[in-house]
């Protein structure tokens, strides 16, 4: 069977061809155009960014949304509660405070195949038990509640986010030398003639040209530090509608603030307000709410923090 320029990008853009199956054709063309950085990527989207030292790319990052089981006295349980990890130890802030999704390709289609089968719409990464014994004291995030249990919610619609995200940006890789080496679309032999440094570019530009998305987070958190002011809950709640919160959001934090002992323990957040995060948590994971420079649930904790003076 012939692998060329023009059946990689038919392949692409069939949605009942597999992203495994293009990656495996678009290997061949890697290695005929010979451009290292290319290989390593299909070989990464193919295999998982494994081992130490090794980045994750933008499109491969979100912002870590963290669950938890409680236990309290007398039997007392709480089956979820969203759990903000801003004030915990740095191990578990570097862990868990940020989503870096490793996976190839091919565990993710298999991973959203079983999500789908099973009507279920995320997916949960346990925490490490060490992370869990650091911070699982009685009252750490809920009063009379210890944590028991903890995990990652990775959300099926990121899992998908990423699949659409490694298709788009082959197929413009392979669009843009269709464009400027026309020879290439239906020969085998064209491909190799291609000169390295031109691809070389392309690649760079199209494939690995997306901004970071926690380097996009770090204005909103410098913004957060400059707009809102301690104690000054209308700068607050302005600092919240410019992340896109909803109007009757904005409302429940106001309430919530109110309703929580004033200030709270440093280093944590009242019962009320860590509800509120932990809900909009939740809509974060199911699309209902999406800040424009998808930093997510952490903005939000960073201008709490600055709020209650803790930062």
């Amino acid at each position: 069977m012939s692998i060329t320029v023009r059946s990689i990008r038919d392949s692409i853009i069939d949605p009942d061809v597999k992203l495994s199956s293009i990656l495996l054709k678009a290997k061949v063309i890697a290695y005929s155009l010979d451009v290292p950085d290319f290989k390593q990527w299909i070989e990464r989207e193919l295999e998982g960014y494994e081992g130490e030292g090794v980045e994750v790319p933008d499109y491969r990052q979100a912002a870590g949304a963290n669950y938890g089981q409680f236990s309290g006295y007398g039997g007392a349980w709480i089956d979820k509660r969203g759990i903000p990890v801003s004030h915990l130890p740095e191990l578990v802030r570097e862990r868990y405070g940020t989503l870096h999704l490793r996976e190839g390709i091919p565990a993710l289609e298999t991973t959203i195949e079983s999500l789908t089968q099973n009507n279920k719409f995320e997916l949960r990464a346990p925490w490490a038990t060490e992370a869990i014994v650091m911070v699982s004291e009685v009252g750490k995030f809920i009063e009379g509640y210890a944590l028991v249990a903890a995990w990652q919610a990775i959300s099926k619609n990121f899992l998908e986010s990423v699949q659409h995200t490694v298709r788009n940006r082959l197929l413009t890789f392979v669009l843009e030398l269709e464009n400027r080496f026309p020879e290439v679309v239906g020969s085998e032999e064209a491909i190799s003639r291609v000169p390295t440094d031109q691809t070389q570019n392309i690649f760079q530009t199209y494939v690995l040209g997306g901004q970071n998305v926690l380097a996009s987070g770090t204005g909103f958190v410098q913004q957060a530090q400059t707009n809102v002011q301690e104690n000054d809950v209308d700068s607050l709640l302005d600092y919240m509608k410019a992340l896109n919160v909803s109007d009757e959001d904005v409302d429940q934090l106001r309430k919530a603030i109110g309703e929580d002992e004033s200030p709270p323990e440093s280093g944590r957040f009242g019962s009320r307000v860590a509800g509120w995060i932990g809900k909009m948590t939740r809509k974060s994971l199911e699309g209902a709410w999406m800040t424009s420079s998808n930093v997510g649930v952490q903005a939000l904790i960073d201008a709490l923090s600055r709020y209650y003076g803790q930062n």
